[in-house]
């Protein structure tokens, strides 16, 4: 009877002992040991990091290239003022005349091209868009009747600019700037010479020296007498 009690004693005490392990044992495996939980902080921190930082490698963006705008033209006329009409439709074109070019606005610098107009008395420059100037090389023995020497225009892409330049011939004799060589030029140099008219009541009154000698006289109105009656061709210092 000793015996058994002492046994049941005995394993009773090793039951508890078993169940106080397995407690134990439960109690570590429900509370995270400082290393584990360090190490699950660390997880964190990196992957917070990875978050931040931008990848590497990343492409530049590519500039979209400017369109390409079309070229333009700009044609530069010649026409011929002719005597007795103010209509620019009746006025022929003059070829042979040089026309030049210029970048920007002014005429200035060296010109970007030069050409010499055509039968249709027309020179046709291709430019890109943009300001640019043109200008006339005057010839001997004409005068220009368009405002200035120098037109500026601004060539629209894919479109036509027109500038035009008017000139007409010197005409020697023509002291009343009516565009005629006549008797009533003669009249007006030999009242000039006479003293009955003052020199600066003619507005062309420099043409009436026709014979380039410095002064306006009754040998100017004898020479535009025979130039309009046909005995001679031209006046000494005329190109008419």
């Amino acid at each position: 009877m000793l015996r058994l009690a002492f046994l049941t004693i005995a394993l009773g005490a090793s039951l508890a002992a078993m169940l106080a392990v397995m407690a134990a044992s439960a109690d570590a495996d429900s509370t995270p040991s400082p290393r584990s939980a360090a190490y699950e902080l660390t997880i964190v921190e990196l992957a917070g990091e990875s978050t931040q930082t931008p990848p590497s490698g990343t492409p530049e963006a590519t500039p979209t290239p400017s369109p390409t705008l079309p070229a333009g033209s700009i044609v530069v006329e010649k026409l011929i003022r002719i005597l007795g009409t103010d209509n620019a439709a009746l006025w022929p074109p003059g070829p042979g005349w040089e026309m030049r070019l210029f970048a920007g606005l002014g005429c200035q610098g060296d010109p970007l091209m030069t050409d010499v107009t055509g039968e249709n008395g027309r020179v046709t420059f291709a430019v890109p868009p943009g300001e640019y100037s043109m200008a006339e090389v005057m010839q001997e023995g004409w005068e220009r009747t368009s405002e200035t020497s120098c037109q500026d225009g601004i060539a629209p892409p894919g479109e036509r600019l027109t500038r035009t330049f008017v000139n007409r011939r010197i005409r020697n004799g023509d002291v009343n700037g009516d565009g005629l060589t006549n008797a009533i030029d003669s009249v007006l140099l030999l009242q000039i010479s006479a003293g009955l008219l003052p020199r600066d009541a003619l507005p062309e009154v420099d043409r009436g020296d026709v014979n380039d000698d410095g002064e306006i006289n009754s040998l100017d109105a004898a020479l535009v007498l025979q130039f309009e009656a046909g005995l001679i061709d031209s006046l000494p210092t005329g190109t008419s």
